[in-house]
């Protein structure tokens, strides 16, 4: 929407650098996150008996992980797309089936076989992954769940990156360019055979 009411525009005129206009919203919501999260570490153990994390540092780095992940996917989304539509269609696609089947509203292991390999190619997967390995000690793909969300947080800061415009007269969006960042999650699926 700042783009297409041309408020990128002016930050380009008044100097603004594009690393600042892709970070701002990755760290914003990182803070909102932080904060929510921790009102319900804190809260549902007392209010819904919920199991208490066996390691809180690293509960806390894996959502500062998975949150920087998400947010780079969803930068990257709002850059390749060319309006507002198409940013909400490209996130539906990604983030339903994540929430969906990712083991956020079921856990994976409850999933049919061919399921929980389909479910690979979506990264709330490695980060729930992440979070059952290393902040409650249940075993899953360990390293490699956090070795995927760093891949993923890299790749789609770069692709961002690299086809950011500031108004619509300079576009330089490619959707084909951006499904790069799938390559992690393909080679997740062949090696976690």
């Amino acid at each position: 929407e700042a783009r297409e009411k041309g408020v990128l525009r002016s930050y380009k005129i008044n100097g603004i650098k594009t690393i600042n206009v892709l970070l701002i919203p990755a760290l914003t919501s990182l803070v909102h996150l932080l904060i929510v999260s921790t009102f319900i570490t804190f809260s549902a153990p007392v209010l819904f008996d919920a199991p208490v994390p066996s390691n809180y540092l690293s509960l806390y780095a894996i959502l500062v992980l998975g949150s920087l992940a998400f947010s780079a996917l969803s930068i990257l989304l709002g850059v390749v797309a060319k309006d507002t539509k198409v940013t909400v269609l490209l996130a539906q696609v990604i983030y339903l089936p994540s929430m969906m089947l990712g083991g956020l509203m079921v856990p994976s292991e409850l999933m049919p076989e061919n399921i929980q390999i389909i479910t690979r190619i979506l990264p709330a997967t490695y980060f729930m992954d992440a979070l059952k390995n290393f902040a409650y000690n249940i075993n899953g793909f360990g390293a490699h769940s956090l070795i995927i969300l760093v891949l993923t947080t890299i790749i789609s800061f770069i692709l961002a990156y690299f086809l950011y415009s500031y108004d619509k007269s300079s576009r330089r969006y490619s959707i084909k360019l951006a499904t790069i960042i799938f390559i992690p999650y393909i080679f997740s699926i062949i090696v976690l055979r």
